[in-house]
């Protein structure tokens, strides 16, 4: 990362005009979709399938 494009990152994230990426939740962390279900009984295997294809897309 260029030292331009670095500052215009920290520079947007101070301003509030680009957000953080959501850290993925631990396995036995309450699911983010609201289910009541922990994490890796809801949505964890979709999030790993997705991993998986995207890994294979490269």
């Amino acid at each position: 990362m260029s030292f331009l494009s670095g500052l215009v990152s920290r520079v947007l994230l101070a301003t509030g005009l680009k957000k953080k990426p959501a850290a993925m939740p631990k396995r036995s962390d309450p699911c983010p979709c609201g289910s009541g279900k922990t994490f890796k009984d809801c949505h964890l295997p979709q999030v790993l399938k997705e991993a998986r294809a995207a890994k294979g897309k490269t």
